[in-house]
């Protein structure tokens, strides 16, 4: 999430030198098969053998790859379904994972299994009868029938098998990360759906509870891929979540902290521990992307204006500042209308967060 905890080692996971690993030997596959059939055109000194060899072996890898895929297809276990508390506050409903490609993955995983058992012979055939069939594309000037019918099958069952462990190598190493990802992000969206309706009604502890328990929902699948899991939500719902990190971390720091109770571009209202006299105004801030500019900090005081702001007011971001407001925000210190940027991201900030809190205060 926006706020990194060190106390949270990732997951093993498949490592990127572990898919550069299955890619590489799926090239290599591939290329081999190219070679051996470029090998087998010159030898036959027929082009056409090399346009049907190249599709053969296409058409062998990809009914590979799907018979894989349909092999590979994980399983979603009831621990790993995401759950959702309902709307009543304390009661708990689970939010199952569509599993119908699970089941039919199950179905033609069986059916295959149980076809191939019981009809290997008629299968062994079958192959044998292709193979002759293939055999006359495979067939020039220094190439009999029978050798042709010998490279086919070969090409074919080289393919099919390369195929089939391409296939089911990249669907146990992608396809169930992405299903689990996905379907923490659908259940997050849908607390995140239910904290706005409470916020709208206005009962703001229950809206927390909903973004909280989205945070802990999502916190899983970031903990297992290394990648941000709030990326499957929208921008507002990102915002909101990260106005609440920031006001977790405030309070977690020691200072008083509440919500600005008017409908205005204040956020977050910050007071000093032992003067609570002593505050500021905070506005949080969240972008997916970029760095908050000086167009970004002329456009917040021009906001604020003609607001009747009577102390230091303090940009929380999750972006990097650029370094002329890293500068005009060591220059306007005697200002007591002074608008003060902060980047925070996590626990890693806490220390630049407090500093520039205090700055704002007075």
């Amino acid at each position: 999430m926006f706020g990194r905890r060190k106390d949270r080692a990732p997951l093993p996971e498949p490592s990127a030198r572990t898919y550069r690993v299955v890619t590489i030997w799926a090239g290599v596959a591939a290329g081999l098969a190219l070679v051996a059939v470029s090998t087998f055109a010159v030898q036959a000194k027929s082009f056409s053998v090399l346009a049907t060899g190249a599709v053969v072996a296409a058409a062998a890898g990809f009914t590979g790859a799907l018979v894989g895929f349909i092999f590979g297809v994980p399983r979603v276990l009831a621990s790993d379904q995401p759950r959702v508390r309902g709307s009543a506050p304390g009661s708990i409903a689970p939010i199952g994972a569509n599993t119908n490609l699970e089941q039919i993955s199950d179905w033609l995983t069986k059916i295959l299994v149980g076809i191939g058992l019981t009809q290997f012979g008629p299968i062994g055939r079958a192959a044998g009868q292709l193979f002759a069939a293939l055999a006359p594309a495979f067939t020039g000037a220094n190439v009999g029938k029978d050798v042709g019918a010998v490279f086919a099958g070969g090409l074919v069952l080289y393919m099919v098998t390369c195929g089939f462990a391409t296939g089911w190598l990249f669907t146990r190493l992608f396809l169930g990360k992405a299903m689990a990802t996905a379907d923490r992000a659908a259940a997050a969206a849908e607390l995140m759906d239910k904290a706005e309706q409470a916020e709208q009604a206005g009962d703001e502890e229950t809206a927390r509870a909903y973004r909280s328990q989205a945070r802990e929902t999502l916190e899983p699948s970031e903990a297992a891929s290394g990648v941000p899991a709030e990326a499957g939500l929208s921008p507002a719902h990102r915002a909101l979540m990260y106005e609440d990190e920031v006001l977790d971390a405030l309070r977690r720091l020691g200072f008083s902290v509440e919500r600005d109770p008017r409908d205005g571009p204040i956020d977050l209202r910050v007071a000093a521990p032992d003067d609570p006299a002593r505050q500021a105004d905070v506005v949080v801030r969240y972008r997916p992307q970029g760095s908050f500019t000086t167009g970004d900090l002329r456009r917040m005081r021009g906001q604020f204006a003609f607001q009747p702001l009577s102390r230091g007011l303090l940009v929380v971001t999750n972006t990097p500042l650029t370094k002329e407001v890293e500068r005009q925000n060591s220059e306007i210190t005697g200002d007591p209308r002074r608008v003060v940027a902060v980047t925070w991201t996590g626990e890693d900030d806490d220390q630049s967060l407090v500093k520039v809190i205090r700055s704002a205060i007075g």
